[in-house]
């Protein structure tokens, strides 16, 4: 199995944004191909080889089913624009004239998947690895540093952080610059009933929440009076 980068001129895409509310979709940009370079019915099967794509809080996981094949007849390639390509050929066994088949259903021929990945993938530490006839692919991420929120005096809510700037190589090519980068800070004046003790921050694909619960307000108490005439 060989882990290839491979190159066809600079481009840079803004399709997924990290800090978006978006899920991001590996199959989005690459349709489930139903037929590649093979004119064979019963290829049709082998060709389709299915993906599953899990992502863990260090890393993005592709598992391929690819029964039958060795390691060295799979290939893992990177190309420009973070596109990740697993293909592959398991070949037609080999007959004997005396033989004499009943019933042909493993599929042989030429497969290939692409997945467009992440801004934050980090593509120079790709691994692959093969076992028992399942291909893992794992895709390494960046840090996200998660912004700070502080409670200041007087009951204010400070929120700040720094998002820096992407590394660039010197044989980069940028078409379109949107995605912003430095420092940001935002402050926020609570109302009297909120419990400053208590604050709670959390943040998960690029949403930060900040939860500030409230003291119960209690109802003035009403009394009736008796109306006499």
């Amino acid at each position: 199995m060989s882990l290839i980068p491979s190159f066809f001129g600079g481009r840079r895409s803004n399709v997924f944004d990290p800090f978006s509310l978006d899920v991001w979709d590996p199959f989005k940009d690459f349709p489930f191909p139903s037929s590649l370079s093979t004119s064979s019915p019963e290829n049709h099967a082998f060709v389709n080889a299915r993906v599953d794509w899990k992502e863990t809080p260090e890393a993005h996981v592709l598992k391929a089913d690819l029964p039958g094949l060795k390691k060295e007849e799979v290939k893992v390639e990177i190309e420009d624009d973070r596109v990740l390509q697993i293909s592959g050929e398991r070949n037609v066994e080999k007959e004997d004239k005396n033989d004499k088949w009943h019933r042909v259903e493993r599929s042989s021929g030429k497969f290939m998947r692409r997945f467009r990945l992440p801004e934050n993938a980090k593509m120079d530490q790709v691994k692959a690895s093969m076992e028992n006839g399942v291909l893992t692919v794992t895709v390494p991420k960046e840090e996200i540093k998660k912004p700070e929120v502080e409670i200041e005096d007087d009951r204010v809510l400070n929120i700040s952080g720094e998002r820096n700037v992407e590394k660039e190589d010197k044989n980069d090519k940028w078409h379109r610059v949107e995605r912003s980068s430095g420092k940001f800070m935002r402050r926020f004046r609570l109302p009297d009933n909120a419990k400053m003790d208590q604050v709670k921050a959390s943040m998960e694909n690029g949403v930060l929440t900040v939860t500030v619960p409230k003291e119960e307000i209690k109802k003035p108490e009403v009394k009736a009076i008796e109306i006499s005439g």
